[in-house]
């Protein structure tokens, strides 16, 4: 079975938008796992200086 050039031209073209489409997916997943990253270690930071402040209370009462 022969491929027409018209054939090959459209499967090429669709695997590079398929490729492209892939790309911008993987740059959108990686930008929120950084936006959640952030989220994460700012949630950590506020825990650390609760405890922090909740110690030198406790340790200020007795």
């Amino acid at each position: 079975s022969k491929i027409s050039i018209t054939e090959l031209y459209n499967k090429q073209k669709w695997q590079k938008a398929k490729q492209l489409r892939q790309e911008k997916l993987d740059g959108r997943i990686v930008k929120a796992n950084n936006i959640q990253t952030k989220y994460i270690e700012k949630i950590q930071a506020r825990i650390a200086s609760a405890r922090i402040s909740m110690k030198y209370k406790i340790e200020t009462l007795v």
